[in-house]
């Protein structure tokens, strides 16, 4: 409390206007840093977040900017067959959330560097992306890659208090090469508009409708410098098992992906509770080429996702407990024009519960919330030309305690623990025709899913309000870690980041 007495003079003035600005400053902050972090704890009803829907009518979120740099590093062979041994990936990434004249703008903008050591068969983007058309070759090496992705939404006005309207759109470009020969390289974009609109039906209810329309392409080349006098040998695959190998020294590849999908969701709130449900469908269609001046296509791989979500919250930010339960269902086919027929196909299915209670003490502003969250997923690869099939049903559970605390006026402690079990409940692999892809990459990838891990994750982090200049400093030190009976996969971060 700044006291004023009677003969006080301009220096007493000064310091009494001073203290209040600094004082008005660290509230501000504050606020702004308390809302975000509600928001990252899952303690509201985030629908934008569990929709997609930028024009959805929640709570208002506190302007805000903000700027992070992250270095992760991942290391440990739990891993799946055509990916890295370890990786080093640096990030730097700006954005934030602006109100004017009751219009709404968000966005962000990401650059991130990626160093892979001892990739294996790799010759695309993702090797794992469903689409089992893929480019890999024997060797092995180490990859460099550079990405930029990044988001804008704009979300107008309320219309006559019943309509919102908004449109995000995503965009990503990147490229990459292995920097040992052969050399692989890719080039990727990917453009998305999502539209969206919300319709309050009363104060408390609300329907909304999201779309989304996405366009990818990628593009491969592979050259070889023939120094040795060795051939390079290609591998095209065409689903789990299924290949053509020839020697090579160069090619072209293209892949052409368009998405269409909605999602609708209907939401409403009695008494302290909230309700959300939603339902989702998205269909991918990908057509692979390989040459320039004469483009011949290879295959066509269709996607076709279903899903639908139930999320129900009981109290506020301070005082609650939520349960969401979501569940997804992905069905993926792949049609080789060689054979003319359907090669491969694939099935992903997965339903997820999430159930949460926090306490905050606003006294001291101290923090307990703990969440447990089982899984369950299932998994069948099947290709039609060796006869090979792999199947996995896996439920993992994960408990978890999230603790923060207000030490000080200007410093703010993060930290929270997670433990878990993941027991493979069922698994079977078989193969009448084998040969060197379902002995060096399907069949591994069935290990992986077939194996049981323990998870145990850890994130520490503190939050700093400096005296005498403006914005909240982050700093956070995170680790994830999956440990099976004969490997482990760690991961380390350290991110960094300024809000205003």
């Amino acid at each position: 409390m700044f006291i004023l007495k009677k003969g006080s003079g301009f220096k007493d003035v000064f310091t009494l206007l001073t203290g209040l600005f600094f004082l008005q400053t660290i509230n501000a902050q504050k606020t702004v840093v308390d809302s975000l972090q509600t928001l990252q704890d899952s303690r509201v009803l985030d629908i934008y977040n569990l929709t997609g829907n930028v024009a959805y009518s929640g709570a208002a979120m506190p302007s805000y900017g903000y700027a992070s740099a992250n270095i992760c590093h991942t290391t440990g062979l739990f891993k799946q067959p055509m990916k890295a041994d370890n990786a080093t990936v640096l990030s730097l990434e700006t954005g934030g959330f602006k109100k004017i004249n009751n219009w709404k703008y968000h966005g962000y903008f990401k650059h991130k560097k990626t160093h892979e050591n001892k990739v294996s068969w790799s010759g695309v983007y993702d090797a794992y992306d469903d689409n089992p058309f893929i480019w890999a070759d024997s060797s092995s090496g180490d990859w460099e890659r550079d990405e930029i992705n990044a988001l804008i939404g704009i979300t107008t006005p309320t219309i006559a208090k019943k309509i919102t309207a908004g449109l995000q759109i995503v965009y990503s470009i990147g490229s990459g090469a292995r920097l040992s020969e052969p050399k692989p390289f890719f080039r990727y974009r990917n453009i998305a508009l999502q539209p969206g609109f919300s319709w309050l039906l009363s104060n408390k209810q609300e329907i909304g409708i999201t779309g989304k329309i996405g366009f990818i392409k990628e593009e491969n080349e592979l050259g070889f410098y023939n120094t040795s006098g060795d051939n390079v040998l290609l591998y095209r695959l065409r689903g789990y098992g299924t290949f053509s190998k020839t020697p090579f020294v160069s090619g072209e590849r293209k892949r052409i992906q368009t998405e269409a999908g909605t999602t609708l969701h209907y939401k409403n709130s009695w008494k302290d509770y909230q309700l959300l449900l939603a339902i989702n469908a998205l269909q991918r269609d990908d057509e692979i080429t390989e040459g320039i001046a004469l483009p011949v296509t290879t295959g066509y791989f269709t996607g076709i996702e279903v899903g639908g979500l139930i999320s129900l919250y009981k109290g506020n930010s301070s005082k609650g407990k939520s349960i969401t339960i979501n569940s997804s269902s992905k069905n993926g086919y792949a049609d080789d024009m060689i054979f003319r027929a359907e090669s491969a196909s694939s099935v992903y299915q997965r339903i997820a519960i999430n159930s949460s209670i926090w306490q905050l003490n606003n006294t001291t502003n101290t923090l307990w919330q703990y969440s447990f969250a089982p899984v369950f997923t299932f998994i069948d690869n099947t290709d039609q030309a060796t006869l090979t099939q792999f199947t996995a049903g896996i439920l993992q559970v994960t408990g978890s305690i999230n603790y923060r605390r207000q030490v000080s006026k200007r410093i703010l402690i993060n930290a929270s623990v997670d433990a878990g079990y993941s027991y493979v409940a069922d698994d079977y692999f078989s193969s009448t025709r084998p040969n060197v892809i379902t002995k060096e990459l399907v069949f591994p990838n069935y290990i992986f899913y077939a194996s049981n891990y323990i998870i145990a994750n850890a994130r520490f982090g503190i939050n700093f309000l400096p005296f005498n200049k403006a914005g909240s400093h982050e700093v956070y030190l995170s680790t994830q870690n999956k440990l099976s009976t004969a490997n482990s996969r760690n991961n380390l971060q350290v991110t960094y980041s300024i809000i205003l």
